[in-house]
């Protein structure tokens, strides 16, 4: 299953170099592709089969970023969704890199008068792919969300102290 999933990687990563480096020959995308595979993210957690999911999916993600791009959010919405069910545990990491990046790419690549429009429709597909696959992260947070000793995690932290007077 490791030697499968990983496989898939270097597929999804050579579609990925492919479309964003056409340039590039059948044996410089492979290279680039298998090094992605074996990179060290799949070396580290090979242990964790469902992590090796959001390896191959995140170039699937970025292409469909590049399809949001150009005002087509099916693929992006899909693409997101799939990766919030698979493993919505470590999908806090890709929002936040979709977020990061999304921002850094506003400001730097996208004419000012486009960027309303373009962050409009990335947030409306956000939340689309939020509503899509709540039922799998939603019971998590709420799980999260109460899990203080006596009163929810909101409660404590606002009406807590800096420190706390533990005797142990």
């Amino acid at each position: 299953l490791v030697v499968l999933k990983m496989a898939v990687c270097a597929f999804t990563a050579a579609l990925l170099f492919r479309r964003w480096l056409p340039q590039l020959g059948a044996a410089p995308v492979t290279a680039l592709a298998v090094l992605y595979a074996f990179g060290g993210f799949a070396m580290l957690f090979y242990q964790n089969l469902v992590w090796l999911d959001v390896m191959y999916l995140f170039p699937l993600l970025l292409l469909a970023f590049g399809r949001l791009r150009r005002g087509k959010p099916l693929c992006f919405i899909l693409a997101l969704s799939a990766m919030l069910v698979l493993n919505f545990y470590l999908s806090y990491m890709v929002v936040a890199f979709l977020l990061l990046g999304f921002a850094v790419y506003l400001l730097l690549g996208v004419a000012r008068e486009e960027r309303g429009h373009l962050a409009l429709l990335f947030g409306l597909s956000c939340l689309v792919s939020a509503c899509l696959t709540g039922a799998v992260w939603l019971p998590a947070l709420l799980q999260y969300m109460g899990s203080a000793r006596e009163i929810d995690l909101i409660g404590s932290l606002a009406g807590g102290k800096l420190t706390t007077n533990l005797f142990t």
